[in-house]
């Protein structure tokens, strides 16, 4: 029962750490990204002249 709980246990690490490492560079993107996105929602809101 121990063997069977490892195996997945390591099997689990071994997914965690491949996701991490796919997301890397998605975050590297979206570094870019976010600020486009930012100016993009300042600009299209509409303003209200008081």
């Amino acid at each position: 029962m121990g063997t069977i709980h490892g195996m997945g246990a390591v099997l689990a690490l071994l997914v965690m750490v491949y996701t991490g490492h796919l997301a890397f560079p998605l975050l590297q993107v979206a570094d870019k990204i976010l600020p486009q996105m930012r100016t993009l929602a300042f600009w299209s809101t509409p303003r209200r002249c008081t």
